[in-house]
Formats: structure tokens, sequence, C-alpha cells
């Protein structure tokens, strides 16, 4: 019996554990293509306008239709070496080859001086004067602000440098129809309306299934895992339930109201069962990549409720059945 107690309860906590690794690998996957694909995510929109029109006015336009979160890239077909990008939030960090280097933040683009960030390869138009780097267009300085850290995936290249594209900002005089425009974090009608203010035609681009199919990253192959973790630990909770229907004969603890607890099956189940929980959400964070913690908690408390839930109906049942047993007998 002891040992059959010991198989349950090793097989619930490898489901905690499956769960949690397959969040992580998720998490990553998931962190990997926002970094590879330059902070965007998936999918997002390029524009391609035809009308004349400064990146001000745009911008003006796009800020005022939409509460969202936007961020705006304005990449030049002449000069793929230079990238303007305009946010209203603070934008997710990229990696940053430096300790004191930093990506955008919202600020930035509100100012009216632009800032540039450079990446791990940028030599056009970069100088340096006492120990501080700048990108120099012409009679303007623009100051370096950070520096990316070198990815080979990066589909903008190791060589171009990013300016930032605020209203106010001398970027925003320039003409959009000298820009491919891509625009992340709006919706399909949104974009309908911003292409027809624009006079532009529209791309959609899904970046999570191209690199999906690069990398042989199979989505279907993690849910089916994951279900199958979440089957696994129900049933588990099943079988730990009519192992476990007896209560303890054996006073284990001096304690009368802690012996009393803990001759109740019910408790013993709550009790290890929410030490596994505690044990894989406090451990696998510090050896696995998570980007989100409270996705992780979510998951586990959920699975956590699941196994309490069948744990519980499956005593009802067994005590409902002897119950019905003892009045036959009667």
């Amino acid at each position: 019996m002891k040992f059959k107690k010991f198989i349950v309860i090793l097989v619930s906590l490898l489901c905690f554990i499956g769960l949690a690794v397959t969040l992580s690998i998720q998490q990553s996957q998931r962190a990997d293509q926002v970094l590879n694909n330059n902070g965007l995510s998936s999918p997002y929109y390029i524009l391609s306008p035809r009308k004349k029109m400064t990146i001000k006015h745009f911008l003006t336009y796009l800020d005022r239709q939409n509460d969202a979160h936007l961020q705006v890239h304005f990449k030049s077909p002449y000069d793929k070496r230079r990238i303007l990008i305009w946010a209203n939030y603070n934008l997710k960090s990229q990696p940053m080859s430096k300790g004191e280097s930093r990506y955008f933040s919202k600020s930035d683009f509100t100012g009216s001086i632009p800032f540039a960030v450079i990446s791990a390869q940028t030599h056009d138009n970069l100088v340096t004067s006492q120990n501080n780097k700048y990108i120099k267009e012409g009679r303007h300085y623009y100051s370096v602000i950070g520096e990316l850290k070198q990815n080979s995936e990066n589909p903008n290249g190791q060589t171009p440098y990013y300016l930032t594209a605020g209203i106010n900002q001398p970027t925003g005089l320039e003409n959009i129809k000298n820009f491919n425009i891509t625009i992340d974090g709006i919706n399909k009608k949104d974009v309908q309306q911003v292409a027809r203010f624009s006079k532009a035609t529209v791309k959609t681009v899904d970046y999570t299934k191209s690199y999906n199919r690069k990398h042989g990253i199979s989505p279907t192959k993690k849910f089916i895992f994951a279900t199958f973790c979440v089957i696994v630990a129900a049933v588990d909770a099943f079988i730990w339930a009519l192992l476990d229907s007896v209560p303890l004969r054996r006073n284990y603890f001096k304690n009368v109201v802690l012996a009393k607890l803990l001759r109740s099956s019910g408790m013993r189940f709550l009790l290890v069962d929410l030490v596994l929980f505690l044990l894989v959400y406090g451990v696998l964070p510090l050896m696995m990549f998570y980007s989100n913690h409270e996705q992780l908690f979510t998951l586990l408390l959920a699975v956590f409720a699941l196994q309490c839930f069948t744990f519980g109906m499956t005593m009802l049942f067994i005590k409902k059945r002897k119950d019905e047993n003892n009045a036959v007998t009667r």
C-alpha cells in the first residue's frame, strides 16, 4: 500500500513538472520570436502608402483613432540601414550588449529630441565624441542610448540603426510615402481604415507561423502533452482517493488537533498535493525561463484545484456506496 501511495504522489509531481516545463518552453519560444522579430508581436501589418503625408500627421491620426498599444516601424526600401520607430507605450526591452544600454521607452517618443539605438555591427553615420556615441545625419546628432546584442535571426540584419520618430521630433517631418510602414498592436478592422486614410496597400505578416516552421516547433504537440498531463493528474487523484479512503488508525502526532486533522484522508491529500504544487512553483523558475510567473501559478493552481475536486468527488462516491451497503446489510 505504501509503495502504491508513493507512486501516485510521484505521478502527481511529474504532472505538475510536465505542465510547468511545457509552459516554460512555450514562453521561451514566444520570447525568442519577439526578440528575433525586432520586438514585434504576431501578426502585424505592413502598409505601402501612396499618399504624401508627414510622419507627424500620420502618427497623430493613428494615435487619435486607436486606444490600443501600438508600435510603428518606418522602413525605407531605399536605405535599409535606417529604421524609424514610434510607440505609445513602454516597449519590451530588447537584448542589449552592455549593462548601461537600454531600449526605447514611451518618454523617448513624446519629447522633441530623437534618440538612437544601434545594432551590433552598426558603422554608418556612427561617430564617437568624449566616449559618447552619436548617429550623425547632416547637421543633426542623435544620442545613442543602447546597442543591441548580436542576433543572427533578426530580419533587419546586424547593421541598421533605429531612431525615434516622435510627433514633435525632426524625424516626424519626413514623408510616409518614402517608407514601408509596419504597425503592430492594431486590429484588422482599424488597419483597413488606416490604409484608406494613407491610400496604402496592406500585407499581413504572421511571423509566428514562419518561425515555428523554421525551427520545427509544433504547438499541437505541446497542447497534446499538456492535455495528457491534465488528464493523468485527474486520474491520479481518483486513484489516490481509492487508495486513501481508509482513515489512519495509528496516531503519528502528539498534537491532538493535528492528529485529528491528518487522520482525515482529505486533509492528508490536500497537504501533500499543496506541498507538491508549491515545490514545483518555487523550484522550476530557478531552473527554467519564465517570462510570466503569474501564468505558471495560474496553471498549477488550476491543476491543483482539478485534483482536489476529483479527489473530493471520489471520496463522496465511496462514502455513498458504503452507506448504501450498510443500509442493505441492516
